[in-house]
């Protein structure tokens, strides 16, 4: 029989209590333990200060919105304007451009035509009938020629009977070459057709002349002056 020495006993674990704590490896150039960040507050506002901000500035974008809409508004308006009141005067200068050119056109037109029937006139008579021609030469003229022309009529009237003149006119053609505001100078191309008692077949001429023509103060233009052009 076994004695109770050679029984074997059973194994006890060691509690914590008697396992001895691990070494601590020193190791040379150990980095210090980090330290912890603190973490960024935030201040969360409550939603509905939020919504009564927001609504506070509602009002005040709508208001800015509606200066800026005005200021637009006025500015275009005003630029609208400013256009509108250019182009009337652009187009009331045109206008009176247009008069003025107007009014010189329709000056010019009865300066011809008082030329072109003075051209007429001294141009068409006939040795069995003076007294109308005489008159017509005279009536439509002033100045110099006229004076010189009522006192050659005295001596021209026998001439033109012996001589049995006659003369009518095809053709006229009148052109105003300068003209200031009561004076003009028109240069005048006459067909003339002409016979005489020694030279009984008509034959045909082109006079060409410069008159001088001056307004009344009936508005007549009369020739005052007459030069005859050879070229």
């Amino acid at each position: 029989m076994s004695t109770p020495d050679d029984v074997p006993q059973p194994q006890v674990m060691p509690t914590e209590q008697q396992i001895p704590p691990a070494p601590v490896s020193q190791q040379p150039n150990s980095q210090p333990p980090m330290q912890q960040q603190p973490m960024p507050s935030y201040s969360m506002q409550p939603p509905v200060a939020r919504r009564s901000r927001a609504a506070t500035m509602i009002p005040v974008i709508s208001a800015v919105l509606a200066v800026v809409c005005v200021a637009i508004a006025v500015t275009f308006f005003v630029m609208y304007t400013q256009q509108r009141h250019t182009a009337d005067q652009r187009g009331n200068t045109i206008s009176q451009m247009r008069q003025q050119v107007s009014d010189v056109d329709a000056r010019q037109a009865v300066v011809r035509r008082a030329a072109c029937d003075y051209a007429t006139a001294l141009s068409t008579y006939s040795y069995t009938d003076l007294d109308p021609y005489f008159k017509a030469v005279l009536n439509g003229s002033t100045g110099s020629w006229h004076q010189n022309f009522s006192e050659s009529s005295a001596g021209l009237r026998p001439a033109m009977i012996t001589a049995q003149v006659r003369s009518t006119v095809a053709d006229v053609h009148c052109g105003v070459s300068s003209m200031t505001a009561h004076d003009a100078e028109v240069l005048v191309s006459a067909k003339q057709t002409r016979s005489t008692a020694t030279n009984p077949t008509p034959d045909a001429v082109v006079v060409p002349v410069l008159m001088t023509l001056q307004e009344q103060p009936d508005g007549r233009w009369l020739v005052s002056d007459i030069k005859t052009l050879f070229g």
